[in-house]
C-alpha cells in the first residue's frame, strides 16, 4: 500500500455491524436482479439471433436493416451479461462475508458494485444519446 492508500484509509470511518448487516440483507436482492438480467439477455439475444435468421422475411417490413437490428440486440445481449454478471459476483462475495468477514472479499464485493453502478450509468448515457440521434433522424 502507498502512502496515498495509506492516508486516504486512514481517513474512512470503519464499517459499523449496521452497514453491513444492509449490505448483507441488499445481497440477495442482487442476486435476483442478476438472475432476471442473465434472463433478460438470453431472451434478447434470442430475438437477435431470430431477427438474423429471418433477414429475408424481415426485408418486407423493415429494409435491409434486419441484419443490423438483429447485430445491435445481440451486441445489447452481450453488455447486459456483464452487468449482471457483476451483480452476480458481488451478490456472492456478500454471501462469503456471512461465513468470513475478510477486508478482501468486501472490496471485492464493492468493486463489482461500482463495476455494475459504472456500466450501468455508460448504458444510460448512451441511451440517452441514441435517444436524441433518433429524434434528430426522425425530424429530419
Amino acid at each position: 500500500m502507498n502512502s496515498d492508500e495509506q492516508e486516504a484509509g486512514e481517513n474512512l470511518p470503519e464499517l459499523t455491524a449496521a452497514s453491513l448487516n444492509s449490505l448483507k440483507t441488499a445481497g440477495p436482492w442482487m442476486f435476483f436482479i442478476g438472475v432476471l438480467g442473465f434472463i433478460s439477455c438470453g431472451v434478447v439475444l434470442i430475438f437477435g439471433v431470430l431477427m438474423m435468421a429471418a433477414v429475408d422475411f424481415l426485408s418486407e417490413f423493415a429494409g435491409d436493416k434486419g441484419l443490423l437490428i438483429g447485430m445491435v440486440y445481440i451486441g445489447t445481449a452481450v453488455f447486459c451479461f456483464f452487468v449482471s454478471r457483476f451483480l452476480v459476483v458481488a451478490a456472492s462475495n456478500i454471501r462469503a462475508l456471512k461465513n468470513s468477514a475478510s477486508a478482501e472479499i468486501l472490496e471485492s464485493a464493492l468493486k463489482n458494485i461500482a463495476s455494475y453502478w459504472k456500466l450501468s450509468g455508460i448504458a444510460c448515457a448512451a441511451g440517452i444519446v441514441l435517444a436524441l440521434i433518433g429524434i434528430i433522424i426522425t425530424i429530419i
